[in-house]
C-alpha cells in the first residue's frame, strides 16, 4: 500500500539510501499490474489472463473476480528497532539467512511491534474494498494471522536457557508470546485516571500509543499518583497541570523554545534575570543502581548498575520501581538514567516575560548567555510579581533507550533456591537521609540470587509481607579476633582477618575516600547484641576470598560500644553498601517487642521449606544519642570546686565546619552524668543536666570520696525523649 513493489522499487541499496525510486512498468504491453509482487488489490477485483511466450491469452482463465476473500496466514514484525521497514526478515546469529531490517540499529524494540500490529489490523479494517459478490470486505481482519505464537509457557521461554537452545532468537524476533499481554501506557494511565475519578486529562504528549507497560506490582495501599510516580522514570514521561487539565506527555516530545537573557524580565537594573549554577563531579553519582522486577526469573526483584568509566564521583544513586521490566531495557535505561543525571547538572531559575507565559513546566528551551548556549528543561513555573521557571539540563537524545540483544543468564531450576545467608543490622542513620531512623536494615546473600523476601508473623497464623532485598550484599566471617582499639584516630594496632562469600573484592582506599565514608563494614558482637562500624584504608589479600584490613577507623557513627574484649573469629561481617541494604518496616510501638519473622527466596512462596523463621526484636538504635565526646574538668580555686564540661555530638548532619556547635537531633537538650569510684561502682547520679556542664562541689566531693581527689571517673548519657539514654562515654578526668 505504500508503493514499495507495487508502483516503484529500489534497483540497488545505493538507490534505497538515495531513496531513487525506479518506476514498475510494462514496457511491453503498458499491462504494469503484471509485475507488480503487492498489487493484490488488482489481483482480487479483475479477470486473470495468462501470458504464455509473454502473450496475453485471450480467454480469462477461471478465477472469478471479488468471488472470495483474502486471508493473510502469516503477517508479523520483528521487535527489533525499525522492524516495520522489512518485517519479513529475522535475527539469527547462527543462521546464513539472519538479517536485521533496512537502516535498523540492532535494538531490542518490542513497542514498535505492536504499532505494526495496530497499523495492519487498523488500515485493512478501514481501506479494504467490500466485494460486490459475497458482500464480504477484501480481506476481514477475523481471518488474519499474526506470526508467531509459541507454544512453550511464558516465561520460562525464554527464561530457561539450559531448557531450549533457541532463546536467544527471541530477543529480536517475532514472538508475541509475552508481549501482548503488554499494555500501551495509555490504557495504564486512563485506568488509573478514571480510579481517582479524574476525568480531565490528556495523553496526546506521549510519544507512541504503543509505549508498552510490561506490568506493575505494589504490595502495598497506594494512590493512583504514587503508582504513576513509580512508572514516569521507566517510560520516561512526566505530567502537569495546564489549564485545568493533567497532562501527561513523553519527556522528549515537548516543543524547544530559545530564550536570550536579553529577553528576560528583570526587578531591576543590577538583577540579570537569570541564574545558573553547574553541580560538581562529586555531588553528581558515579554509579546508578537500578531496582525492578524481572519477568523472566519469576518477576523477583532484580537489580542492574550504571557506571560511569570517567569522573572521581563515588556516590552512587539508587532507583526502586515496581514496574516489571525487560532486563535489557533495565540495564540500558539505568545508563539512560545516569547520563540524565550528568546532562541536568546545570540548574538555574529565569523570569519570564509577557511573551513568554506560554512556557510550562516540562517545556525545553535554550539559554543563550556569555556566549554560551546551555538547552535546560523547565522543572516548575512559580507564578508571583514574575513568572519563574525552574531550569534543569536536559539533552532529549539520552532519552532514547536502545536495548541490543544480550545473552540471558537465564535461570536455575525450582528446587535449587536454597535459604539466604541474612542479617538484621539495628544500625545508626548511615547517609542520614533515612526516614524511619530507628528500622533496622536487612542484609542478604545467595547463590543463586533471585532476592529475598520477608514475611512477618500477624499474629492469626498467617503471616505478612514486609520487605523485598532486591540485591545481594557483599557478606563474611572475621578468621581472627578482632580487639577494640581507640576511638576518633586511626587504629594502628589492630588488623581485622576476614573470609568473603562469592566473588566480592577489596581494595586499598585512599584516605579521604576513607574519610568521605567509603570502606565502611559492620562487625556483629553477638554477645553485646550490637553491630560496630568499622571503616578499612588497606587491604591485603592473603588467601581465595580472604583479607587482612589494617589502617582502621573504629567505632564510626556512634557504635563504639559494639566494641568487644575481644569478638571472636567466626563473627558475621557486612559491607556496607547502603544500595543494597533494605529496610524492615518498624513502628516505633514494635521496638523492643520479640517479633517472628520468616524469610527466604522471593521465586518462592514462604510456605517453601527454603525459608526460615526467626524470633528477634530490635532496638531504636537509630534514635539513641550519640556518645558526649572532649570531656574535661577544671578545679575553681580557692573553692576546690571541679566545673565538668564536654561537648555534645550528633547523628547526623554534623559534619559542616561552618557553624559552632552541630545540630541538636533530640526535642531537647538533657544529659545524665555518673560519678564513679573508677572500678564501675556508681556513687552519684545526677539527672535532667539541661547544659553540658556540671558543677562538682567540694562538699559533694567530701560526701562521696571523704576528701577532694586528684581525678574523677564519671559516665556522661546524652538523654533521648523517646529511648532514654544513648550511648555512655566515660572518661577520667585530671582537674
Amino acid at each position: 500500500e505504500g508503493g514499495e513493489d507495487y508502483a516503484w522499487y529500489y534497483a540497488s541499496d545505493a538507490d534505497r539510501v538515495a531513496q531513487t525510486r525506479t518506476p514498475i512498468l510494462d514496457t511491453a504491453l503498458g499491462q504494469h499490474w503484471v509485475f507488480r509482487q503487492k498489487d493484490i488489490r488488482n489481483w482480487w477485483g479483475n479477470p486473470h489472463h495468462s501470458r504464455p511466450g509473454g502473450v496475453p491469452a485471450a480467454a480469462a482463465t477461471a478465477w472469478q473476480p471479488q468471488g472470495k476473500p483474502i486471508r493473510f496466514t502469516e503477517f508479523g514484525c520483528p521487535a527489533v528497532d525499525k522492524g516495520p521497514n522489512q518485517p519479513n526478515v529475522f535475527y539469527d546469529p547462527k543462521s546464513a539467512e539472519s538479517a536485521l531490517p533496512y537502516f535498523s540499529t540492532g535494538s531490542k524494540d518490542d513497542p514498535v511491534q505492536r504499532a505494526y500490529l495496530e497499523a495492519t489490523l487498523a488500515y485493512w479494517r478501514d481501506h479494504a474494498p467490500v466485494s460486490a459478490v459475497y458482500g464480504g470486505p477484501m480481506l476481514s481482519t477475523a481471518d488474519m494471522y499474526a506470526w508467531a505464537w509459541d507454544a512453550r509457557p511464558y516465561p520460562d521461554f525464554p527464561g530457561r536457557t539450559a531448557v531450549w537452545h533457541d532463546t536467544p532468537n527471541y530477543e529480536l524476533g517475532h514472538w508475541l508470546t509475552g508481549r501482548l499481554a503488554a499494555v500501551p501506557l495509555k490504557w495504564v494511565i486512563a485506568e488509573l485516571c478514571a480510579a481517582a475519578a479524574l476525568d480531565a486529562y490528556d495523553t496526546s504528549g506521549l510519544m507512541s500509543a504503543s509505549t508498552l507497560v510490561l506490568g506493575y506490582a505494589t504490595d502495598a495501599l497506594m494512590s493512583p499518583r504514587d503508582i504513576l510516580a513509580g512508572l514516569m522514570d521507566a517510560q520516561a514521561f512526566d505530567a502537569r497541570e495546564s489549564g485545568g487539565v493533567v497532562q501527561f506527555f513523553a519527556r522528549g516530545n515537548v516543543r524547544v523554545t530559545a530564550l536570550d537573557v536579553a529577553g528576560l524580565a528583570v526587578e531591576d537594573a543590577g538583577d540579570p534575570g537569570y541564574s545558573v549554577t553547574r553541580a560538581g563531579d562529586t555531588d553528581l553519582p558515579g554509579t546508578l543502581r537500578l531496582s525492578f522486577a524481572d519477568p523472566y526469573r519469576g518477576y523477583a526483584s532484580c537489580a542492574v548498575e550504571a557506571r560511569r568509566n570517567t569522573g572521581t564521583s563515588q556516590n552512587v544513586a539508587t532507583l526502586a520501581t515496581a514496574a516489571v521490566l525487560d532486563p535489557a531495557y533495565a540495564s540500558d535505561l539505568a545508563t539512560s538514567l545516569l547520563q540524565q543525571a550528568w546532562a541536568g547538572r546545570e540548574t538555574g531559575s529565569i523570569k519570564l516575560p509577557p511573551s513568554r507565559l506560554a512556557l510550562d513546566a516540562g517545556d525545553a528551551v535554550t539559554l543563550g548567555f556569555d556566549g554560551l548556549t546551555l538547552p535546560f528543561r523547565i522543572t516548575g513555573v512559580e507564578t508571583s510579581t514574575f513568572r519563574t521557571a525552574t531550569l534543569a539540563g536536559f539533552d532529549p537524545s539520552l532519552l532514547r533507550v536502545g536495548s541490543p540483544p544480550q545473552p540471558r543468564a537465564g535461570w536455575p531450576r525450582r528446587g535449587s533456591y536454597g535459604p539466604p545467608l541474612i542479617a538484621f543490622l539495628p544500625l545508626p542513620p548511615v547517609t542520614g537521609s533515612e526516614t524511619d531512623l530507628w528500622a533496622p536494615r536487612i542484609a542478604a546473600t545467595a547463590d543463586p540470587w533471585c532476592g529475598v523476601d520477608v514475611y512477618r508473623a500477624n499474629g492469626g497464623g498467617g503471616w505478612d509481607y514486609a520487605a523485598s532485598v532486591a540485591a545481594p550484599s557483599t557478606m563474611g566471617l572475621l578468621t581472627a579476633p578482632l580487639f577494640p582499639g581507640p576511638v576518633g584516630r586511626w587504629d594502628l594496632g589492630n588488623a581485622l582477618a576476614l573470609r568473603l562469600a562469592g566473588a566480592a573484592q577489596l581494595l586499598s582506599l585512599a584516605e579521604l575516600q576513607v574519610l568521605g565514608g567509603s570502606g565502611a563494614l559492620a562487625v556483629e558482637n553477638a554477645a553485646a547484641g550490637a553491630w560496630e562500624v568499622v571503616q578499612y584504608r588497606d587491604a591485603a589479600l592473603t588467601g581465595p576470598g580472604r583479607y587482612t584490613l589494617t589502617t582502621l577507623l573504629r567505632g564510626q557513627l556512634g557504635t563504639e560500644g559494639a566494641m568487644g574484649d575481644p569478638v571472636p573469629a567466626g563473627a558475621r561481617v557486612v559491607l556496607l553498601d547502603t544500595n543494597a541494604l533494605a529496610v524492615l518496616p518498624l513502628s516505633l510501638d514494635q521496638v523492643g517487642l520479640v517479633q517472628r519473622l520468616r524469610y527466604g527466596p522471593s521465586a518462592l512462596p514462604p510456605a517453601d521449606p527454603s525459608y526460615t523463621e526467626v524470633d528477634i526484636a530490635f532496638p531504636a538504635t537509630g534514635l539513641r544519642p550519640l556518645s558526649v565526646c572532649h570531656i574535661q574538668g577544671r578545679r575553681l580555686p580557692p573553692s576546690l570546686d571541679v566545673a565538668f564540661s564536654w561537648t555534645r555530638r550528633t547523628r547526623f548532619a554534623g559534619d559542616g565546619w561552618d557553624v559552632d556547635a552541630v545540630p541538636l537531633n533530640e526535642e531537647a537538650e538533657r544529659y545524665d552524668l555518673e560519678v564513679t569510684d573508677g572500678a564501675g561502682a556508681v556513687l552519684r547520679t545526677v539527672a535532667g543536666l539541661d547544659a553540658p556542664a556540671w558543677l562538682y562541689p567540694a562538699a559533694l566531693q567530701a560526701a562521696d570520696f571523704g576528701s577532694p581527689r586528684p581525678a574523677y571517673t564519671v559516665n556522661i548519657y546524652q538523654v533521648s525523649a523517646v529511648v532514654g539514654r544513648g550511648q555512655v562515654a566515660t572518661a577520667e578526668v585530671i582537674p
